[in-house]
């Protein structure tokens, strides 16, 4: 056979040698190498086999296997580029790209993954900037998905890393590092992890990805606290944002001295993902705009109220009803509100009706008011119609609102 030598090294020669070998059935093989000015290289390879154990072969089928090992990963990533891309873009992507990854990736990726993987690279802005893609592998097993991380400027470091996802109701299986070096701009480096859903659980690939992107990114960036209630992504298909709505609520309840932990709260909601998700239904229930009236709304809490009766735990049961009739205490909010740039605020007001919250210390005030973001907490009592006062900071984390009250 015939190769272009700059194609031919060793990695070719054995990969002729056991395509060869397969098809006669051989059980050794020997190869000469005779190299010329020619631009071509001529091999000559002999495949010993046992007497009358050689198959039938399809010349053209093996011919075609041979020319397929000839072409280098690079040659089928452009043309992959150029068929997908169109000719300018393929073309300009793979002068970029082309000969950027290591051989550590293009042994552990094909050139579909690797184009997407450009095409994130190419969308990326100035650095630092972060490209996400949750997947499930061609014929991966039930609860296996893959999760790439893509950064410009500094590494991925999985001290970072690690944590969030575990936050967000996955184990770690594994982590594949690959530095790439683009031709004409700084390194960018990629982080390819296998997850493990925990359980025996099994999630809609399509509904999920860009709820759990949304997640990862928002805890990444300190939007989003990075608790065990980020689980509730794949355990009730939330939003980030919904998930912060909740969080509010389990701060609020903190600060009236409810006697449960935050942690056996967050375990609880999590635990019964299904109620969960139904609070937030009855929430935006009552206060998204262009929602079902009231009819709805006692729909739904009668609808909690019958997920109540299959809580085994008194004490699981004990901390839903607190939400659920913290809700309904609630008058207004803001958490549907958006800024200046059509993002929600990064900081959700809940207005509530003293009287209508369990087991409120004395004395009750005539109006509350209670803020929470990842950056600050507060709460705003007044006893009458008009307020007096001003702000105070304090030091008294878990029961700040014992101080102003």
């Amino acid at each position: 056979m015939y190769v272009p030598r700059d194609k031919y090294n060793a990695v070719q020669r054995l990969r002729f040698q056991r395509i060869l070998a397969e098809a006669f059935n051989g059980t050794a093989a020997e190869f000469t190498v005779s190299l010329s000015e020619s631009p071509l290289a001529r091999v000559f390879m002999v495949i010993r086999t046992r007497p009358g154990s050689v198959p039938d072969v399809d010349v053209r089928e093996l011919e075609g296997r041979i020319v397929a090992a000839t072409r280098r990963w690079e040659d089928d990533l452009h043309a992959l580029l150029v068929e997908r891309l169109g000719e300018e873009r393929g073309n300009r992507l793979h002068a970029r790209y082309g000969q950027a990854f290591p051989a550590s990736y293009r042994e552990d990726n094909a050139v579909r993954g690797a184009r997407f993987d450009i095409e994130m690279m190419d969308a990326l802005g100035a650095p630092p900037a972060l490209g996400v893609n949750l997947y499930r592998p061609f014929a991966a097993e039930p609860g296996l998905l893959r999760f790439r991380l893509i950064r410009t400027g500094a590494p991925i470091a999985l001290s970072d890393t690690l944590p969030i996802l575990e936050n967000l109701g996955v184990r770690v299986l594994e982590d594949r590092p690959y530095r790439v070096e683009p031709a004409d701009g700084g390194p960018v480096w990629i982080v390819d992890f296998g997850l493990a859903l925990k359980g025996d659980a099994e999630v809609s690939l399509e509904r999920v990805r860009p709820l759990f992107h949304e997640a990862f990114e928002a805890m990444w960036s300190g939007r989003v606290e990075p608790d065990s209630l980020n689980q509730l992504v794949l355990a009730a298909e939330l939003s980030a944002r919904e998930i912060a709505i909740l969080r509010a609520y389990t701060r609020y309840l903190r600060q009236v001295g409810f006697i449960f932990s935050l942690s056996y709260v967050q375990q609880t909601l999590v635990g019964h993902a299904a109620l969960a998700r139904a609070l937030i239904e009855l929430f935006q229930a009552r206060f998204a705009p262009r929602q079902a009236a009231l009819k709805k709304e006692e729909s739904l809490v009668h609808e909690f109220e019958a997920g109540l009766d299959r809580v085994p735990s008194l004490e699981d049961d004990r901390i839903l009803r607190q939400f659920l009739a913290a809700i309904l205490a609630t008058t207004r909010t803001n958490a549907f509100q958006l800024d200046a740039n059509g993002q929600p605020k990064p900081y959700i007001s809940l207005k509530f009706d003293p009287r209508k919250v369990p087991a409120l210390p004395e004395p009750r005030p005539m109006f509350e008011i209670f803020v929470y973001s990842p950056r600050v907490e507060g709460v705003h009592l007044r006893g009458g119609p008009v307020a007096r006062g001003g702000l105070r900071w304090s030091d008294r984390r878990e029961d700040f609102r014992t101080e102003v009250l």
